[in-house]
């Protein structure tokens, strides 16, 4: 199945404005993002997609591909579905724009996952929480799962019955995926390197809750 990446970057950045074009290595922010899920074996295609017209220039200044959006989005998931409606790949993975350090083989994982099981048309990563700091972070977004394996709820705050930390409590990582109809609808990615994967059928459940999604057409 053909896989198109697409990165929702903005400049309105609440806790860190302008954070896309930060370029203290040398190169913009959005620009490490871009590289590193272009290294991606099963991505053939990244697109940035912005409603600043300045951050579509800087991707371009290094090569890269950009797409303008509307102004009017309330979310980079919303930013990613406009995107994907004029897209022919058949899974849509929306990676988040500020993570620099995302690993590529995360997102061939979660591509992969999607390709197995083609009753899927949404899929997220999760890593184990390890530490109670982490659980504690409204940073760390919690993921509640089935015996399946499927997610049934997300949180940014602590899990309800979990008193302490453990290995066993998987938290989203960086990448997700979804059928192209729930691209349309979800997309989100977030990263981490030994992770289990977490699905859904719908595209109801990891709607902003996660730093990147995949969708793939049905």
């Amino acid at each position: 199945m053909s896989a198109v990446a697409v990165i929702p970057s903005r400049l309105g950045s609440t806790r860190l404005p302008e954070k896309a074009l930060l370029r203290e290595t040398g190169k913009f922010l959005v620009q490490h993002v871009w590289e590193q899920t272009k290294r991606a074996r099963r991505i053939e295609r990244v697109i940035v997609a912005t409603d600043s017209r300045r951050i579509h220039d800087a991707v371009r200044s290094f090569g890269g591909e950009a797409a303008m959006t509307s102004p009017e989005h309330a979310s980079g998931t919303d930013r990613v579905a406009e995107v994907a409606r004029g897209l022919t790949e058949e899974i849509v993975v929306n990676v988040q724009g500020d993570e620099p350090q995302i690993d590529p083989a995360d997102l061939d994982l979660l591509v992969d996952g999607l390709e197995r099981d083609r009753e899927l048309s949404i899929a997220t990563l999760a890593t184990p929480i390890r530490s109670d700091a982490e659980l504690q972070s409204e940073s760390a977004v919690k993921v509640v799962l089935d015996a399946a394996g499927r997610a049934l709820y997300f949180s940014r705050s602590v899990v309800p019955h979990f008193a302490k930390a453990g290995a066993t409590r998987p938290r989203p990582s960086s990448t997700a995926a979804s059928t192209r109809s729930g691209a349309r609808r979800c997309s989100c990615s977030r990263r981490c390197r030994r992770h289990r994967s977490s699905s859904s059928s719908g595209s109801s459940s990891c709607a902003g809750s996660i730093m990147a999604t995949a969708s793939a057409r049905s």
